[in-house]
């Protein structure tokens, strides 16, 4: 394995829009949509989650251009072949593959110290992290929901999603300034959640998929705001239908509104103190995850049998 830094912008693009390879695998949506164009050198392209959520979360035509889909859970298949119905376009390959990045999660929380696993002085630590743009609940509920938290004497971190302080970097400037005279509210700039992650106790958030990461590897719970994030910009809008994703949160823990913030002290309490709960949590990621823990070995076989599978294709078309 080797790796090739390939710039930036225009740079980058140019790479990939001119790559050679048998398979490329990709994490990120919108193949032939936005400005990374499918090679002529590339003979399969494969589309791997960045993100345990619903697929047809993605932007407009996230996946429409890709030869195989590397399906996180079962809940996927549906609503892919529903667009491709719909818009008419060929079917691609749907493989029952995982999340590659829960393995990393899960070795890295079984290489955790026992002080992250018991109870801590400082009582519960709550991990607020929202998804970004208008739609996210930092631009939707901002101080109204993140005062009434630290005034409520919890240790807050606030996690803002990375493309927040690219898109949205006024935002959290003046949220930080606003917030600044509660010490137990800290922003967390890390390029990496899982300390984060690791070290609360419920997590708050919106419609991202941290929602998953949190509850699958973590096995806690989580509150999610209550609203319906405007899905005209996502696949999901094409198929008039709740996805999935946002279907599921209410079964890892409940909805929060404006109004229970008052009441956010006793929510929190009663969550934290939830047994059952966790059960549900571990039946939600058996039943919705495939390959949990173990879809990396997975996910090579798969890659493998495509690249064999292209390499006979090509002796027959030699024999021809």
């Amino acid at each position: 394995m080797t790796a090739r830094y390939i710039g930036k912008g225009d740079k980058a693009f140019a790479v990939l829009n001119m790559l050679e390879a048998d398979v490329c695998i990709m994490t990120t949506p919108g193949l032939d949509v936005l400005q990374i164009k499918r090679s002529r050198g590339v003979r399969h392209y494969a589309h791997i989650v960045h993100a345990a959520g619903s697929g047809i979360l993605y932007r407009l035509f996230g996946l429409d251009h890709y030869d195989s889909f590397f399906s996180p859970g079962p809940q996927q298949e549906g609503p892919i072949r529903k667009l491709e119905k719909l818009r008419g376009i060929k079917p691609k390959q749907i493989l029952h593959s995982g999340c590659p990045y829960f393995d990393v999660f899960m070795e890295q929380k079984r290489n955790l110290g026992k002080e992250q696993h018991g109870e801590r002085e400082d009582g519960i630590r709550i991990l607020v992290a929202p998804t970004w743009g208008s739609s996210g609940l930092l631009s939707r509920y901002g101080q109204s929901l993140l005062k009434p938290l630290a005034e409520a004497g919890y240790q807050v971190v606030v996690r803002p999603h990375p493309q927040s302080r690219m898109v949205e970097s006024e935002l959290l400037e003046s949220l930080e300034h606003e917030l600044s005279a509660w010490p137990n509210l800290v922003w967390d700039k890390s390029s990496n959640g899982f300390e984060a992650m690791s070290s609360a106790d419920i997590l708050i958030s919106d419609y991202s998929s941290i929602i998953f990461d949190f509850a699958y590897v973590m096995e806690r719970p989580v509150l999610t705001m209550d609203f319906t994030p405007d899905l005209s910009p996502y696949d999901a809008y094409d198929l008039g239908e709740t996805p999935w994703a946002l279907q599921a949160h209410k079964r890892l823990g409940r909805k929060l509104t404006l109004d229970d913030i008052p009441n956010i002290a006793e929510i929190v309490e009663e969550l934290h103190n939830d047994k059952e709960l966790k059960e549900q949590i571990l039946i939600e990621r058996d039943n919705n995850v495939y390959n949990f823990g173990k879809a990396g070995p997975v996910i090579a076989d798969q890659l493998i049998a495509i690249r064999n599978s292209l390499k006979e294709k090509n002796k027959g078309n030699n024999h021809a």
